[in-house]
């Protein structure tokens, strides 16, 4: 009895050297699109861009400015919820818990997260 050998390719597995995988982040960052979006249209395996991404994009260490606006730091009539902007476009609305110092500790629990 005679098998059937599939007429299907078999994929080709690509490997990329750790620069073309930097260069893919960036040309990622730089179009706007949405990871599956790139990857279809770079013939990428989503699954392993998002472990590149992992991967190359360093953690935010060291220190940010932080401005603060006058008028929620002022006592009276202080405001109820203070934003907290992060570089990279990042915002979070906390609980104004009446002391900067505690407020400082909030913010550095939830960036160690």
């Amino acid at each position: 009895m005679k098998t059937k050998r599939s007429t299907k390719q078999r994929r080709v597995l690509t490997r990329y050297s750790a620069e073309d995988r930097k260069q893919f982040i960036q040309k990622y960052r730089a179009s706007g699109q949405s990871k599956a979006a790139y990857c279809r249209e770079q013939r990428l395996n989503l699954g392993t861009f998002c472990g590149w991404l992992k991967r190359y994009t360093p953690l935010a260490t060291g220190f940010a400015e932080v401005t603060v606006d006058p008028a929620i730091s002022m006592p009276t009539g202080a405001a109820e919820r203070v934003e907290v902007r992060f570089p990279g476009g990042v915002s979070v609305l906390l609980p104004n818990l009446g002391s900067s110092s505690v407020t400082a500790r909030l913010i550095r629990e939830v960036v160690g997260c």
